[in-house]
């Protein structure tokens, strides 16, 4: 499945293309028969097609001033690509034997990048395309490193896990004590009932990976906050 016109000189009669259309979303099946009603030529003839009118998405140059049109119609009525590239360089670039030359150059050079080498020696191991759960830890620096802050959203949240004993209840002094334990990382949650705007603070949940068990109990509130979660006036 893919959109890429290159795709198409895969296909034969044990391969099809599975093209998504980009504008309207519509769905194409290409077999050999759909390639030649869509391009006007078989498959194993794609390359030279791209060869003529490029590719910007592959960074395939293709020949200046031709154009899908002009492309099918060359490599469809002659067969030869090489003849459709002499009618090509023949009508457009007639008056300059330098500029035939390079335009011969570029689309020799756009053929190479449009055909997919099919044999390199890759050993197919099925269980290695089974679904899996991502590696989310090295995804999670892989993106931050690129910087890819969209994708990043899809990363989990790193999970915490609490300790399963009793936690501590603990006064302001037992609160000053955790902090002077707990070092830099430290994270707190505010123990509350009720539903805004009426909510009563009961304490503070605090844990410090590594260096302090969870406690539960009252820190110094700033100024102006008292225990029913409201501020005073002044």
């Amino acid at each position: 499945m893919t959109a890429d016109k290159d795709a198409l000189q895969l296909v034969d009669p044990r391969v099809t293309v599975l093209s998504v259309l980009g504008r309207t979303g519509e769905r194409v099946l290409y077999d050999a028969a759909k390639v030649q009603e869509k391009w006007g030529v078989p498959p194993e003839r794609i390359p030279d097609i791209l060869a003529l009118m490029g590719d910007s998405i592959d960074n395939i140059p293709g020949v200046p001033g031709v154009g899908e049109v002009t492309a099918r119609s060359s490599c469809g009525s002659s067969g030869a690509s090489r003849r459709s590239t002499r009618t090509s360089r023949s009508s457009r670039a007639r008056s300059s034997a330098r500029r035939s030359r390079r335009t011969a150059t570029r689309r020799s050079l756009s053929r190479q990048l449009a055909v997919l080498e099919g044999t390199l020696p890759i050993e197919f191991d099925l269980e290695r395309f089974r679904i899996r759960e991502p590696e989310w830890e090295r995804l999670r620096a892989l993106w931050t490193e690129l910087e890819f802050t969209t994708l990043l959203k899809q990363v989990p949240a790193r999970a915490v896990t609490l300790p399963a004993e009793t936690v501590a209840v603990v006064d302001r002094t037992g609160w000053r004590e955790f902090l002077q334990r707990a070092g830099d990382r430290i994270a707190i949650e505010p123990v509350v009932t009720g539903a805004a705007p009426d909510l009563a603070l009961h304490g503070v949940a605090a844990y410090a990976p590594g260096r302090a068990r969870l406690s539960i109990g009252w820190p110094e509130l700033p100024a102006g906050v008292t225990s029913s979660g409201t501020t005073r006036r002044r």
